[in-house]
């Protein structure tokens, strides 16, 4: 059985990239590029606004935050939390909706998820 880890963060990413994944289609066949640059900045810096200060308190508390929840037994833990903290910050860049709003009529998506597909297999 697989852990699977989920960041509170990454809900709010999630709910972003639906509504880029929505909005930026028609702008993009209008030609619009600047719209969509803006778009998404925006998009970046809302992200940020949440993760940055959840990566700063992490980072800064992780000690009290591990021995708070895990007891004082998970203490040694710490610094593997910290390099995991190191992922977190990714969570405010979408760049996985860019390419699938670039090429949606192309169709790269059916073949990016057919290329990966056998290897999802392999991992499970």
């Amino acid at each position: 059985m697989k852990l699977l880890e989920r960041p509170a963060c990454a809900e709010f990413q999630v709910s972003v990239l639906n509504v880029l994944r929505a909005s930026l289609p028609p702008l993009i066949a209008a030609g619009r590029i600047d719209e969509v640059i803006r778009i998404w900045r925006d998009s970046v810096r809302k992200l940020a606004i949440i993760i940055v200060p959840s990566f700063t308190f992490l980072v800064c508390f992780a000690n009290r935050f591990i021995t708070t929840l895990f007891t004082s037994s998970y203490a040694a833990s710490v610094h593997v939390f910290h390099i995991y903290l190191l992922v977190l910050p990714q969570y405010m860049l979408v760049l996985s909706v860019v390419p699938q709003v670039v090429w949606q009529k192309r169709g790269l998506n059916l073949y990016v998820v057919a290329i990966s597909w056998p290897a999802t297999l392999c991992s499970a």
